[in-house]
């Protein structure tokens, strides 16, 4: 999505499967590669819908990282933690992305054991970050990675690991049990509107595109009317520049606190 010292940053959040061909049109010597490694032929056939349900996923957790971005109270320790990094000595100073730490308090980039004792205070108010808003990384200041369903497999027993944003689907395949239990964990967070995950995610790519937007034209001297701004961010979501004005409607009173929830919002 950008670069850092010189090195590519690669986003999670931002990587949607676009591979989705019928089972015939496999390129022959990819097909081929495929069934020698053990696929048989209904494997193949299963790769275009596993795409889908996969890129539902990854649509549902951007509404994740929507939720994250319409809450001061986020907002506000996102800024705290980038006024501290901006107070660390440059030689201590780390790169994106900001990963979730190893306990044994290594630098995720080098292995490192850290010492500095700005840098410490720094990783520990990451982490903690990081831990209270569910998110496996920060790729930048704009993108927050967050997480998703995680099932794992330890000792014969089966797990799901499911922040209480994260809208859960019948595609999820999870037991009625742990789909009760998720609802009441997320109803007891004051989350009521997880049915609007679409309308997050629609505010997430919003956001993240104003901000580019905004430092583009601002770097080059050249600001946009706010007409002009609704005009390319519809234009490059494929959305009418009247919804574009609702959803940041949406994200600017859930922000201020005039919304609580989009449950009854169209």
């Amino acid at each position: 999505v950008t670069w850092s010292q010189g090195a590519p940053l690669k986003s999670p959040i931002m990587h949607k499967a676009v591979l989705n061909p019928p089972a015939d049109k496999f390129d022959p010597q990819l097909l081929q590669s495929m069934l020698s490694l053990g696929w048989t032929e209904q494997h193949v056939r299963a790769v275009p819908q596993l795409i889908k349900v996969a890129d539902h996923a990854l649509e549902r957790t951007w509404s994740i990282a929507g939720r994250c971005i319409c809450q001061q109270e986020f907002l506000d320790q996102l800024e705290s933690l980038k006024s501290l990094w901006r107070k660390l000595p440059p030689n201590v100073r780390p790169n994106f992305p900001f990963a979730l730490m190893p306990e044994s308090g290594a630098a995720p980039q080098s292995g490192r054991k850290i010492t500095h004792p700005q840098r410490i205070e720094f990783n520990s108010q990451l982490q903690q970050f990081l831990n209270l808003w569910k998110l496996m990384q920060l790729t930048t200041w704009d993108l927050p990675e967050p997480q998703g369903l995680v099932t794992s497999f330890s000792q014969g027993e089966l797990s799901s690991t499911i922040p209480p944003s994260f809208p859960l689907q019948r595609e999820d395949e999870v037991s009625t049990m742990l789909a009760t239990a998720h609802d009441y964990r997320a109803r007891a967070q004051g989350i009521d509107d997880l049915t609007k995950f679409e309308t997050y995610a629609q505010i997430w790519k919003i956001n993240f595109f104003d901000a580019i937007l905004q430092r583009r034209y601002g770097a080059s001297g050249r600001s946009m009317s706010v007409t002009e701004l609704r005009g390319v961010l519809a234009e490059l979501l494929l959305l009418s520049a009247d919804r574009i004005k609702k959803y940041f409607t949406f994200r600017n009173g859930l922000r201020s606190g005039h919304r609580s929830s989009l449950k009854e919002c169209r």
